[in-house]
């Protein structure tokens, strides 16, 4: 296949997702205790990724750029394992009750460890740190503003 019809099939693909659950979200009815409406947020990501891949288009378009060289076999194991982390995140969440921080403050420096290359203490423990603020504060955004129902920590 050629590159431009590489680079197509994502992008027609995310559109395609965008503009359906776009669509979708305008159907939401407006019966909701949230001040916003029950459709706000996700009529605000769908049409947010639209509008950023039609911006990408007129920024790039699909130019032929210069070959990239093909993932290495320990690039790719690496991919893996983390979608193998993430299913494990999943369950760990809703299938066995883990609080969201305490899982969300596991994966975040797992993930970031089998992505980078580069180790050194600061890093680890910068990993860690994050991980734990994404962890607390993500918990914190689901449970006390968009009231989404997941296992907390208190």
């Amino acid at each position: 296949m050629s590159s431009y019809i590489l680079k197509l099939i994502p992008w027609l693909i995310f559109l395609t997702l965008g503009s359906v659950s776009a669509w979708q979200a305008s159907k939401i009815g407006g019966i909701s205790f949230d001040p916003l409406g029950s459709k706000a947020a996700p009529y605000t990501f769908s049409s947010l990724l639209v509008l950023l891949l039609i911006l990408d288009f007129i920024r790039n378009g699909f130019k032929q750029s210069e070959e990239e060289p093909a993932p290495s076999f320990s690039e790719i194991l690496s991919v893996i394992y983390v979608l193998i982390v993430s299913i494990f995140y999943c369950l760990a969440i809703f299938k066995f009750d883990v609080p969201f921080a305490a899982a969300t403050s596991l994966l975040v420096p797992i993930v970031s460890w089998l992505l980078q290359a580069t180790e050194s203490k600061r890093i680890i423990l910068t990993r860690f740190i994050f991980g734990a603020l994404l962890g607390l504060g993500g918990e914190l955004l689901f449970t006390k503003v968009f009231f989404v129902d997941l296992p907390t920590i208190w």
